[in-house]
Order: C-alpha cells, then sequence, then structure tokens
C-alpha cells in the first residue's frame, strides 16, 4: 500500500528534516505501505516495521544526461538479534572525493523486531537530535500509539500523535491522527478500515472541521493478494470524485514497475519506480525513477540494494564495470585553465575523449583513435571546440572505449 500509517505526521517529519538539510526519503522495498520512517500499515491491516528488511547499504545515484552519478549512500548497522539499530546517511562531495554525513537514524529496542523509538539526527560536526518518534504497545504486543516529536532548544516538543484500535480479528480498524497546538492534542484525520477477503480494500479518510467530515477515499484492487491500484478519490461535498491512483504491475509474481498517475479530463502520467532485478531470494537489487515528459519516460534516481556482505560496486559511482577499465578523477580539480585527466583500458580500444556541460551538451573533443592496453592521459585547456576559454562551471568528462563508457564531473573555477 502506498498510503502508509501516520502519513500526516511522516510529511511534517520529512518537512522538518528538508529544512534542517536533512535526507531525501530512500525506497527500501517494492512493498509500497514501507518507508524510512516508522511502523506502517501493511495490505493485510497489521503494522509492521520497515526496517526490518533493510538492506546494508542502498546507493542512490542521479542522472547526469550521460550517465549515472553517484550521490547518496545509506548504511545500516545491526544488533545480536539482526534487528536494525542505525541508518547512517551520507552524501558524495564529487569535489573533495568524500563522503560527508547528512543524518542518522538511530532504533531502539525492548522486546520483539518493533522499536520503541526512532530518533533522526542531522550532522552539523556533531549529531544534532531532530525529529523523535516513540511507540506505545498493548499486551498483545500489537502498537497503539506513535508520537512524533521535535527537538527545540527548550528540548522535545509535542508535534503529531496517532493511535489505532483492531477487530475482532486483530486488524486495524480505525487510525486516529492527532497534532500539538496550544498545549493540547487537536483532531486532526480519523481513518476508518474496510477488508474484503482479508485485505484492505477501503480506507475512508475523515477531517475534523468541528465535526468529522469525508475528506479523502482509498479504494485497493488485488490480483489474488497482490496490490494492483490504489485508487486515491476526494470529496465534493456530494460525491467521490477521481484525483490520484497508483498501479503496480508484476513479473514472475515480484513488482515489475510501480506508476503514479493523476486525474484531469483523463488519466495521466506523472512518475514510476522500474524495479529492475532481484536475487534468488527476491529482494530487490536494482530499482529507477523516472519522469513523465508528456511523451516518454526519463530517468532520474537509480537505487542499488546489497543485501548481504559489501560487493565491489565502484565507490565513484560507475558499477559493473570491466576489470581493468578506469577513469580517475581529474587533477588539479577545481582547475584554471588546464587540468589532466587519467585513464587505463584492459585491451587495446578505439577510444574517445570528450567533455561535455551539466545539459549533456558537448564542449570539446580531447582524443579520437585506437591506444593500446595501460595508462593513459590527455590535458583539457578549458577551450571549448571553437577554441574560446569555457565558462566557469561543472563539465563531465567522458571516455568511449569500444560498447564501454565512463564519465566523471569536474569544476572549472576562474
Amino acid at each position: 500500500m502506498s498510503f502508509g500509517t501516520g502519513v500526516f505526521s511522516v510529511l511534517i517529519a520529512l518537512c522538518l528534516l528538508a529544512i534542517a538539510g536533512a535526507v531525501q526519503a530512500v525506497p527500501v522495498t517494492p512493498d509500497k505501505a514501507a518507508s524510512v520512517t516508522g511502523i506502517n500499515v501493511t495490505t493485510a491491516g497489521t503494522l509492521e516495521n520497515p526496517y526490518a528488511m533493510f538492506p546494508v547499504v542502498i546507493r542512490q545515484y542521479e542522472w547526469s544526461g550521460l550517465d549515472w552519478q553517484l550521490t547518496q549512500r545509506s548504511t545500516a548497522t545491526r544488533d545480536a538479534q539482526d534487528r536494525v539499530t542505525g541508518v547512517l546517511i551520507e552524501e558524495w562531495d564529487f569535489l573533495q572525493q568524500v563522503w560527508l554525513s547528512r543524518n542518522l537514524i538511530e532504533l531502539t529496542y525492548s522486546a520483539g523486531d518493533t522499536p520503541d523509538t526512532i530518533t533522526t539526527s542531522y550532522w552539523t560536526g556533531v549529531w544534532e537530535p531532530l525529529t523523535r518518534t516513540i511507540y506505545f504497545y498493548d499486551g498483545q504486543g500489537r502498537a497503539i500509539t506513535e508520537l512524533i516529536e521535535s527537538n527545540t532548544r527548550g528540548g522535545w516538543t509535542n508535534l503529531t500523535r496517532t493511535t489505532w484500535s483492531y477487530d475482532g480479528n486483530g486488524k486495524i480498524d480505525t487510525e486516529l491522527e492527532e497534532y500539538w497546538l496550544n498545549l493540547t492534542w487537536n483532531n486532526s484525520f480519523l481513518r476508518e478500515y474496510t477488508y474484503s477477503n482479508g485485505l484492505v480494500s477501503e480506507i475512508l479518510e475523515n477531517g475534523w472541521f468541528g465535526m468529522w467530515s469525508p475528506n479523502q477515499r482509498y479504494v485497493y484492487t488485488y490480483s489474488g493478494s497482490d496490490e494492483t491500484e490504489e485508487l486515491v478519490q476526494g470529496w465534493s461535498g456530494l460525491d467521490w470524485f477521481d484525483s490520484e491512483r497508483y498501479l503496480t504491475t508484476y513479473s514472475g509474481g515480484l513488482p515489475a514497475d510501480y506508476t503514479s498517475q493523476f486525474f484531469s479530463t483523463s488519466w495521466q502520467n506523472s512518475s514510476r519506480e522500474v524495479y529492475d532485478s532481484y536475487d534468488t531470494q527476491e529482494r530487490l537489487l536494482v530499482m529507477t525513477s523516472q519522469g513523465w515528459t508528456g511523451s516518454s519516460w526519463i530517468d532520474q534516481d537509480r537505487f542499488e540494494y546489497e543485501w548481504d556482505a559489501l560487493t565491489s560496486v565502484d565507490e565513484s559511482g560507475m558499477s559493473s564495470l570491466p576489470s581493468g577499465f578506469a577513469l580517475k578523477q581529474n587533477y588539479p580539480n577545481p582547475f584554471n585553465p588546464s587540468t589532466v585527466i587519467e585513464f587505463t583500458l584492459p585491451a587495446k580500444s578505439q577510444v574517445s575523449v570528450s567533455v561535455y556541460d551539466i545539459l549533456g551538451r558537448r564542449v570539446a573533443d580531447l582524443f579520437a583513435g585506437e591506444l593500446a592496453a595501460g595508462d593513459h592521459m590527455v590535458e583539457w585547456d578549458g577551450s571549448d571546440r571553437d577554441g574560446v576559454a569555457a565558462a566557469s562551471g561543472v563539465y563531465l568528462y567522458r571516455i568511449q572505449a569500444g560498447a564501454e563508457s565512463l564519465s566523471r564531473k569536474m569544476l572549472l573555477v576562474k
């Protein structure tokens, strides 16, 4: 389900994170119930801890127009019970070629696999706490309250509270969302769950306007136990109208893609997640997020997941490259007026080395011809193909050797 419990509290928390220069949301699994903030609702109407299936490492890349550039990684630590106790989120600084700490998510447990607290901090030279989520459980180990607090100079302050009730089958019956204002809890949303064949078929969301009134409705469609559509509808005051929908397709029993659409005069594509590959244990290995241009899908971000021991994914941003094929960071970097680019070939190859601007336009051609296996270098004097000095800014240098290519960023300053 793309609808997660405490979704509005999550949005508030993420807004606070954004203000503090915090982490982007990182997809964890194809299960749309999972987020990286707290316990979530499953399609069966129960609560789960998404960190229970958090990988060892998640690497995030951005599409430059030429290739994928490494931007961020999330690394998990676990306790003796294999429970995730922390997630360190770092940003790749391509100028210094180092990882910079951004955020730290810490989880504590008393018993079982669901957390007691989840604390998010951001790095300012020391870890500064930002938000804290506290869970309270009933005698059967079911979460009944989620309390989210924000850190202020005076200490922890209430932000939002979510309370769940359960039906006789142990499934979520209602979900009450409240916000803290004027030293008291105030109603925000009340969600009522309906089931069919043991799965959530509808969530009716009511907003508080002095009384509970319909606000949104979430309607779910399944193929067997697999969710294929989540339809979001708004309330006009007289009837329900279509607003958004989320479509999931499957291949071999596993999610293949997840498409977001919005309704204007007809359904229009918005974004898509493509689940490119899984391992033999059906764990996601690669996911690509794409945006819709109006006529086609374009790549935006790519996520690579490591589940066990660390693999040989190149920390510079290029993975699955042939042995011996390498492109080094230019030096000096930043530079003015010239810089040197070194690369290694595993075999004799037809090679081209070119420079592009950040929009993907070719600026300069540095070499084209055949080279033997081994180490090589070229120099860029900072001028374009017409011999005119290039402007200050970020550029990409790219080597093409046979069917393989590599690229990196460099900074020209004046």
